[in-house]
């Protein structure tokens, strides 16, 4: 069994680090401009996996990450105070419910591995409770499949202009979102990450540069 879970564990960290470097070039520094905040849809996330997945039947987005960004670049693996669960234990309830490990079930290795490479990299402003109540009050403010459903787009499996996507985000929040995508076993872009794009201050919305995304014109969502 704890053999079984470390593989998964290295599955799921070799699938964010290689979609990550293929996206978005990397540099430590806490020196940051502004938040990608990253919400993904579960049965995306779970799609093609053959082993556990409890996502495949969550048909809500659920935040993946905050990451702080500098010109254009992923800030991560900065030197700093690491994961100490005590430190933001007054949240757990909250980020039980909107910042869920999609594979394994395991929340507080989740909460664990995006401070420890991405969090920790803003501790020059923001400490680890302010980080992760940041996260929440990003997901209270950005509703990725209200925004959708309100531009006419519900998750039934079927392809959907990636531009329709990008402008029903805009019309709810006034600013561009960056699409990330997988492929599934047909070849076609899966929608399985929404970010939006942040100030360093974590509250004022920026647009996203959308020629970032990695999902062809039409998405399966």
């Amino acid at each position: 069994m704890a053999g079984g879970r470390r593989s998964d564990i290295n599955i799921v960290l070799l699938f964010v680090v290689t979609l990550s470097i293929s996206l978005f070039p990397i540099m430590k520094s806490q020196q940051f401009d502004k938040f990608y905040f990253v919400q993904q849809w579960p049965p995306a996330v779970c799609d093609g996996r053959t082993g556990k997945c409890v996502g495949k039947g969550m048909y809500y987005f659920t935040i993946h990450g905050v990451w702080p960004q500098k010109g254009g670049k992923s800030v991560i693996n900065c030197p700093g105070t690491q994961f100490d669960f005590n430190k933001i234990s007054s949240l757990a309830n909250t980020l039980h419910q909107i910042m869920k490990d999609v594979i394994n079930a395991d929340d507080q290795f989740l909460w664990s591995h995006e401070w420890n490479k991405h969090g920790v990299c803003s501790e020059s402003r923001y400490s680890m409770k302010q980080y992760f109540q940041m996260a929440i009050n990003m997901k209270y403010k950005i509703n990725v499949l209200s925004a959708l459903r309100m531009g006419g787009i519900t998750p039934n499996n079927h392809l959907k202009a990636k531009q329709r996507v990008e402008g029903a985000m805009f019309t709810a929040y006034n600013a561009y979102p960056l699409l990330r995508c997988k492929k599934d076993s047909s070849g076609q872009s899966l929608l399985t990450e929404v970010v939006m794009c942040f100030d360093n201050d974590g509250v004022t919305l920026l647009n996203c540069t959308t020629t970032k995304s990695n999902c062809d014109a039409d998405v399966l969502f």
